[in-house]
């Protein structure tokens, strides 16, 4: 039987400078509501929770939302990506899940 391979969620938005525009992504407005600090640290939570059910069960984890990195010419929002942010994020599973098949 085949087994489950985890990945989290990646963002636009948390901690960090946005390298192409200079944005400060924790203080910029997702919501009328809510930072870009706030929402990180939402996703954060289910992501947590991603990697813990992963380590329970020894399943295959790739934690995307470690590896990719929060830069605006990968996202065309703050959680859908652009061309290039498609082919990272392949590169990335592909990087991470090649070996795990052999």
């Amino acid at each position: 039987m085949p087994a489950p391979v985890l990945i989290t969620q990646p963002t636009l938005y948390g901690p960090g400078v946005d390298p192409v525009t200079g944005v400060n992504l924790a203080t910029l407005r997702v919501q009328d509501h809510f930072s870009g600090l706030i929402m990180f640290k939402l996703i954060e939570l289910y992501n947590d929770v991603t990697r813990q059910v992963a380590q329970k069960y020894g399943v295959l984890l790739i934690d995307l939302a470690q590896e990719l990195p929060r830069n605006s010419a990968y996202y065309y929002d703050y959680l859908h990506y652009t061309e290039p942010g498609a082919a990272a994020v392949a590169s990335i599973i592909d990087r991470r899940l090649a070996p795990w098949l052999l």
